[in-house]
């Protein structure tokens, strides 16, 4: 799984450390972003690990806007359109930081990942093709479903949904135990590994298609994050 280098080091805790660092954080940090820190495990793990002595608190922006670009010395965390995925534009002595702050941030899944993939793979022509016709996101998250067994929140509300992707006669016999909050992090890597930049692509063409932004302001976006020169073939072929 790859790993997002931080321009700042992340100390190993224990799990007691790590609820105490939490609790004197939250009352610190303003408004919006608390209740951003509270819905999102992964956010408010990633703030405990910020050298906030040397940078402060970030500030929390709901959604961007071209005034954010023009800051010298921007500290700032926004949310994306990817559910739970969050962008901090960190100040750095050369140039500013662009780190994702994603659902996985603070969990090791590697094994979970590996093993969820082989009990895929046991099903193999058990499992029905996917449908070109339907929500590819939603097919894989029933797939994903099949094989997991969230321990504290029953997560697979429909499950005959899920089931229903099984050839008849098939039964499911093992199970990927994890928490709640693991089972986020985990839908989260597997949809991205699957479908990769399908999802980008769709949001692009649906922002265009519904003049939520233009083409010029898509560009002035993309190279304040630095990926300017990764979305223009894509936006050439659109």
């Amino acid at each position: 799984m790859a790993v997002i280098a931080l321009p700042f080091p992340v100390e190993e805790r224990t799990a007691d450390e790590k609820q105490r660092i939490e609790a004197e954080l939250l009352p610190q940090l303003p408004e919006q972003l608390r209740q951003a820190a509270e819905d999102n495990p992964h956010l408010l793990a990633y703030l405990t690990h910020l050298p906030v002595s040397d940078i402060g608190i970030p500030d929390y922006a709901p959604e961007l806007n071209r005034k954010l670009g023009d800051q010298k010395q921007p500290n700032l965390i926004y949310p994306t359109h990817r559910d739970a995925v969050f962008v901090h534009i960190m100040p750095g002595p050369d140039r500013n930081h662009y780190i994702p702050i994603e659902p996985q941030f603070g969990f090791d899944l590697d094994d979970r990942m590996k093993n969820i993939e082989v009990e895929l793979l046991n099903l193999g022509r058990k499992l029905k093709a996917l449908d070109p016709n339907e929500n590819k996101e939603k097919q894989f998250v029933d797939y994903l479903n099949l094989v997991v067994d969230v321990t504290d929140r029953p997560v697979v509300k429909n499950i005959k949904k899920a089931e229903s992707l099984l050839k008849s006669g098939t039964q499911v016999v093992t199970r990927v135990k994890m928490t709640q909050k693991e089972y986020i992090a985990v839908k989260y890597l597997f949809i991205r590994n699957k479908i990769g930049l399908d999802i980008a692509i769709e949001a692009l063409k649906d922002c265009l298609h519904q003049k939520k932004a233009t083409v010029n302001e898509i560009y002035h976006y993309a190279k304040i994050c630095r990926v300017s020169n990764v979305i223009r073939p894509y936006m050439e072929a659109l």
